[in-house]
């Protein structure tokens, strides 16, 4: 499946104002039989879920956004790629 990314071209970023970073934990955690845990690392690099917020200047640019989640993103069942400003820049 080929990577989906957001159409900055034509739709708007998201705000700036008001936008976080979630880290998610790297580690899988496995309880064993015997009662104790087995850790280990799931990412080398750790990924972050991001809450984002859109204002769209017109309704016909609304209209093109849920088209894309709807389409594109089949309802938000699939990830996407987005330019966003991290504290890593």
């Amino acid at each position: 499946m080929a990577d989906i990314i957001y159409p900055d071209e034509y739709l708007p970023l998201p705000l700036m104002d008001g936008y976080g970073f979630k880290p998610i934990s790297p580690l899988l955690r496995t309880e064993m039989t015997s009662g104790r845990a087995r850790q280990r690392r799931r990412y080398t690099s750790t990924p972050a879920q991001a809450s984002v917020k859109w204002i769209f200047q017109t309704d016909a640019l609304a209209q093109v956004f849920e088209a894309f989640f709807r389409d594109a993103l089949k309802d938000g069942q699939s990830w996407f790629y987005l330019k966003l400003q991290t504290p890593i820049g």
